[in-house]
């Protein structure tokens, strides 16, 4: 292949040449954070009190990226002389700012490379030097519109403010709760809580970013640039309000209660851009320097607004009832009646319920010297409903999210010429119900001589009604609608275990491990879609993988093989071809391990993290395996070992191969297994003995490191977010943090 700056130079020049840019260090940085928290208790006989303050101050892993967090909170809890009434408050404050990539919140810049600055670090060229100059306009100058040979230093603009995207978050909460004992057996109780979150993200590109100009000179405008206002008001109030039975008859325990909760949320939205900004005048959020609308140039600087208004609610009623015998065994029930707004009147209600039943058989008298301190068997089965129509984005309350599904819904537009118009904006579906989720467990808790202790669970749990699009014919003006269909099913096996393998009065040690089993699978959908390349199929895993089967290279030609869906091999695969795989982004086995070690003052505690059995789509080294971005992006060096007439046996095609170009194929469908160092921290506790008359109690220092390495064949950015593609993640960092806690 004939391609490349290396093309136009000889092999002298190539070898003398100077540049050699890390671009990880040109869009990365090595960030410092801070922590600072002040606790304060206080309190007397029937009455305490706790205040805390936190502040955090983090920078970003990518450059122009940050994060500053205030918070408040006050925890206050009193009784009567009596002891009949007791109560309680919480008040608490927040207050942040960040200072965010778009691609965090805008999932349509995830495989943008002119937009997406994560993608910087790995596809810019290394003989190419950082960007020179100051800003978009002197970068637009001397490259015009030349963007695809210039990826490097649009995405190095964009970082540099090019695109500036902020968003700040104003939390208010305050909970009250009070119980009063009627009786020695009968309470009454009540705890209300109102919440006030306030988010504002103010985002713009700026009228000295290459995209703005070259946007503006696109369309001829003089003006580039864009400024938006988002702002939500999230207000909700929540109570529960319950009378609680209990009384002992012997051997004999019987507690009830009997709930109401209530949930009413108010969320209001609006939303705002202007186009065309001065770059002698604006500044970010600051609105200035707006060029203003002119109707005799409708399509140039035309100001956007828009709002939302959503009034959400939910009402349950519930009863439970435990009985206990001895101590020994025990059942419980759990009856509830759940009403939401998000579905019709017919729909609105439905009743859920649940049994438990134990039995601690370290009480039975034939274990009284078996040396268990602790040995529970517990079963429970019963039903749960959902209501949530769907994942909510961050900072979204999932209660406002989709909140007209039963309702046909029109909007006035602006039209031809400006006219008034109407569109058809819902396609209701009346049918619409609660998603139901029916489970059976089965556990074991266990703790011998206080050497080994533990749990193990067992579960089986169906989801039925599952809340899923629903395809309609585009005669609607919509694809699919959301609704009721199809039933999962999950299965697994959860353990957690700790040998304390030494315990004296200065020297402690326990070793843990957790681990689970998890596995899904589709058990009916009546509207399965098999279009794509992730799939929903009756009787796989969720967002399971289609695609045909990657076998190598051709070893006489150098192209990709492939298998058909006869099994047969072919070097021009159709979508026909491709298959169900099995395969999906969940990992079937997860968990974690460590130690914890203490010796007098000294501490050192790990912790372990892994997962087995996912999968991940590598779209990022599929583009660093194309041979034909040679010309425009940085490429991986295993390409070196590309098949040539010399070099036959290789998994690498040759550069030429006629169907590189081929998608849909297993060929970058990668494991997402690893293991990963999550956390070490060593330290020193200095006790009021050693510090002598100093006026503290106590003092803490230890270092610690977080992320610190991950075990794992995975080359991209990190295995560990459940993703069907690699592309848009952002990866966990390596921190190393030293800290201080002085107890007064």
């Amino acid at each position: 292949m004939q391609a490349g700056k290396g093309n136009t130079l000889t092999q002298q020049e190539i070898d003398n040449w100077g540049t050699d840019t890390d671009w990880n260090k040109v869009f990365t940085r090595i960030g410092i954070s801070q922590q600072h928290n002040l606790a304060i208790t206080g309190g007397g006989e029937n009455i305490n009190n706790f205040l805390s303050l936190g502040y955090v101050d983090s920078e970003g892993t990518v450059r122009s990226t940050d994060f500053k967090r205030f918070t408040l909170r006050n925890n206050l809890n009193g009784k009567s002389k009596n002891g009949k009434l007791t109560f309680g408050s919480i008040i608490g404050l927040g207050y942040s700012k960040r200072n965010q990539l778009d691609d965090e919140t805008n999932t349509g810049i995830a495989n943008n490379t002119l937009q997406n600055p994560l993608f910087g670090g790995i596809l810019s060229r290394p003989y190419i030097g950082p960007s020179p100059y100051a800003n978009g306009r002197e970068l637009y100058n001397a490259i015009g519109n030349d963007a695809t040979n210039n990826r490097q230093w649009i995405l190095q603009d964009n970082v540099n403010g090019g695109i500036q995207n902020r968003f700040t978050e104003l939390s208010i909460s305050a909970n009250a709760n009070v119980n009063y004992k009627i009786t020695d057996y009968l309470s009454i109780g009540n705890r209300t809580g109102i919440e006030y979150k306030e988010y504002q993200r103010t985002f713009a590109r700026s009228p000295l970013g290459y995209l703005s100009i070259s946007v503006a000179n696109s369309d001829g405008s003089a003006y580039g640039g864009n400024e938006d206002f988002t702002t939500t008001q999230d207000l909700t109030f929540n109570s529960i309000t319950n009378i609680t039975f209990n009384k002992s008859f012997g051997d004999h325990t019987i507690s009830a209660g009997a709930y109401m909760d209530y949930i009413k949320a108010h969320v209001n939205s609006t939303f705002q851009r202007q186009n065309g900004l001065n770059p002698l005048q604006w500044q970010f959020g600051a609105g200035t320097g707006y060029i203003p609308f002119n109707p005799d140039t409708p399509n140039y600087y035309r100001p956007s607004v828009s709002a939302s208004k959503v009034t959400a609610g939910t009402l349950a009623y519930f009863g439970t009832l435990d009985y206990d015998y001895k101590d020994k065994y025990g059942v419980s029930g759990v009856v509830r009646r759940d009403g939401s707004y998000r579905f019709l009147p017919t729909n609105r209600w439905e009743t859920f319920w649940s049994v438990a039943g134990r039995w601690n058989i370290d009480k039975e008298n034939f274990m009284a010297d078996s040396g268990f301190r602790l040995l529970k068997l517990r079963a429970s089965i019963g039903t749960t409903g959902n209501q949530n129509l769907g994942i909510a984005s961050d900072n979204q309350n999932p209660l406002a999210l989709l909140p007209n599904n039963f309702l046909d819904l029109y909007s006035g537009i602006s039209g031809y010429q400006n006219l008034l118009g109407y569109n058809f904006t819902n396609l209701s579906n009346p049918y619409l119900k609660w998603e139901q989720v029916k489970q059976t467990n089965i556990g074991l808790d266990f703790n011998y001589k206080g050497l080994i202790e533990g749990s193990v669970d067992y579960y089986q749990k169906r989801t039925t009604r599952m809340f899923n699009d629903l395809q309609k014919s585009s005669v609607t003006g919509y694809y699919s609608i959301r609704g009721n269909d199809g039933i999962l099913d999950n299965k697994g096996v959860e353990g957690l275990i700790r040998y304390n393998a030494i315990k004296t009065a200065d020297t402690k040690l326990s070793i843990f491990a957790n681990a689970a089993y998890n596995s899904n699978k589709i058990v009916s959908m009546g509207s399965e879609n098999l279009a794509g390349d992730v799939v929903h199929a009756i009787g796989g895993p969720a967002g399971q993988y289609q695609l045909y089967p990657y076998i190598g290279v051709n070893p006489d030609n150098g192209n990709l093989q492939f298998l058909d869906r006869n099994g047969n091999i072919t070097e021009a695969p159709t979508s026909g071809d491709r298959r169900l795989t099995g395969k999906s982004r969940y990992a079937k086995f997860t968990g974690g391990f460590g130690f914890n070690f203490q010796h007098k003052g000294w501490f050192f505690d790990t912790l372990f993290s892994f997962q087995q059995g996912g999968w991940i789509y590598d779209n990022l080294n599929s583009w660093l395996m194309d041979p034909n971005a040679v010309v425009n992006r940085n490429l991986s060096a295993d390409l070196l070992n590309a098949w040539t007439p010399d070099n036959r046996n290789t998994d690498v095609p040759s550069l030429g191969a006629k169907n590189l170009s081929l998608g849909s194929s297993d060929r970058f469908l990668r494991r997402s297994d690893f293991v990963r160092l999550k956390n070490i921290s060593v330290g020193y506790n200095f006790t009021k003995e050693q510090l002598g008359k100093l006026p503290v109690r106590g003092i803490k220092v230890f270092v610690q490191a977080e992320n610190l390495y991950t075990w794992t064949k995975w080359k991209g950015f990190d295995p560990e977010p459940i993703t069907s593609y690699s592309l848009n993640v952002y990866p966990n960092p390596k921190t190393v943090s030293v800290g201080l806690n002085v107890d007064f």
